[in-house]
């Protein structure tokens, strides 16, 4: 693997997990404001990363469970 390529696999994962995290405390203001459509697309959005194993979604989901 180049430098190059490895390189930008580690930019999306870091960014990957920033999104993640983002899209995670978004569903967690927007559940205190009792905005459940837009927390559900969070959680579509989620859904979707998770099946699709983008990045370190399910790291960090598994991290999530285990709180």
């Amino acid at each position: 693997m180049s430098f190059v390529t490895w390189r930008l696999l580690f930019l999306f994962d870091n960014i990957s997990s920033l999104v993640m995290s983002t899209i995670f405390l978004l569903k967690k203001i927007l559940e205190r404001r009792i905005d459940k459509q837009i927390a559900g697309k969070c959680l579509d959005l989620w859904d979707i990363m998770f099946e699709k194993q983008l990045g370190t979604v399910r790291q960090i989901s598994d991290k999530l469970m285990n709180r």
